[in-house]
């Protein structure tokens, strides 16, 4: 699997509707000047010319306005990336034709910064494509001394967080500690390189909450629990251990091109996992974003499957919900990929979605042999593990 070929691991694009229009450009510039103050979607800001002085597909197209947003890259989900890592996709098909979605509908406004911070550029020690904002000046001691203040944004997944808010600092959400979720895992903030005890959770998916107090930061972290939640935490210095997890980074991606595959060996079966958790995988290996946090396959089950796997309920623990679609709710990994997966980032307490076909709703596989397939696999996953964590110090 090429580089490139990043789009192609993202969910396919369902959506639609008279707000969605789908415009076919040919290779080269598309001549558009994006919104470069909204960093959290690609939004136009205007049209340019091409380099013969002609308009471009986009500004030819009768629905394509200004404040049209960026949704879709040839048929792959990008609504839920931020600016800068759709630049990058956009970059690797410049010599490319391609199909782009866009929501044209309502055109949204572009979206400011809060007022308390303003935006930055990338710092110069962490990859262009990160998630982490440059430190800026907060104000200088009497000795001349700076101290600045680093801005990092996390894109978490449903459920609990593992984060321990310091109860005796009631004006603000300061991080005092981590704990376990309850499969006994780190969770994506625990897992995150820069965000460790002292931090200040300052943003809820773009909503300023820098002046809430500790208690109105909580209840709004609850009435959020079940959804996916970027988060922006205010950090008082830099850690300096990014360069490990670039190259963390690099050796799982470079695995997984390696040895991903669209078949099968004698003997072994497809692993189902969640599409939104391979596209925060991917966010995380190509584009230097946070860690993806375990494999979360329950949101694919049904209701009660902790009853049914307990016996206390009648049917499989992991039947599936309705209407699921390969490509847009799920993707298909060998035994290989899932346990070199389930060794670095682990996985709910939902036993493996194993099929002979890429399809959720065949035939599960029986324990047994699903275990009988998975353990040579998960022998060869764990040895190339170890092996990632010495060579990038993450013992």
């Amino acid at each position: 699997m090429s580089e490139p070929d990043t789009l192609a691991l993202l969910r396919t694009f369902s959506l639609t509707g008279d707000d969605i229009v789908e415009v076919s450009v040919p290779a080269g510039p598309l001549a558009v000047v994006m919104d470069r103050t909204n960093e959290r979607e690609a939004v136009i800001e205007s049209f340019a010319k091409l380099p013969n002085g002609q308009s471009g597909a986009l500004e030819l197209h009768p629905d394509v306005q200004p404040g049209a947003v960026l949704v879709s890259i040839n048929h792959k989900d990008v609504s839920g990336l931020n600016m800068k890592q759709i630049s990058d996709i956009l970059r690797q098909q410049k010599d490319k034709p391609k199909v782009l979605g866009w929501r044209v509908q309502k055109p949204l406004s572009p979206i400011k910064p809060v007022e308390s911070r303003k935006p930055v550029e990338p710092a110069p020690l962490v990859k262009e494509n990160s998630q982490t904002s440059t430190p800026v000046p907060e104000r200088r001691a009497s000795n001349g001394t700076e101290f600045i203040t680093e801005t990092i944004v996390v894109l978490c997944p449903p459920g609990p967080l593992g984060l321990l808010l310091d109860a005796r600092i009631t004006t603000r959400a300061v991080v005092q500690g981590f704990q376990k979720l309850p499969d006994g895992s780190e969770g994506v903030l625990e897992m995150h390189e820069n965000i460790h005890p002292g931090a200040t959770l300052v943003a809820i998916n773009g909503e300023d909450v820098s002046s809430l107090p500790l208690e109105g930061v909580t209840r709004r972290l609850g009435e959020l629990a079940s959804t996916e939640r970027t988060l922006e935490f205010s950090l008082p210095r830099r850690r300096a251990n990014s360069q490990d997890y670039d190259l963390r980074r690099k050796e799982e991606f470079t695995f997984l091109k390696k040895n991903d595959s669209t078949k099968l060996e004698r003997g072994e079966c497809w692993l189902i996992i969640d599409a939104k958790w391979i596209e925060r995988w991917v966010m995380y290996a190509a584009m230097h974003g946070p860690p993806p946090g375990p494999i979360n396959n329950e949101v694919l089950v049904q209701e009660g499957w902790q009853e049914r796997m307990a016996g206390t309920a009648p049917g499989d623990p992991d039947l599936p919900r309705e209407g699921l679609k390969l490509g847009v709710d799920y993707r298909c990994v060998t035994p290989l990929i899932w346990c070199f997966f389930v060794a670095l980032h682990g996985t709910c307490k939902l036993p493996p979605l194993t099929r002979y076909s890429m399809n959720i709703y065949a035939n599960p596989i029986s324990a047994r042999e699903a275990t009988k397939i998975l353990k040579p696999q998960s022998l060869k996953a764990e040895t190339t593990v170890t092996e990632i964590k010495q060579r990038c110090h993450q013992e």
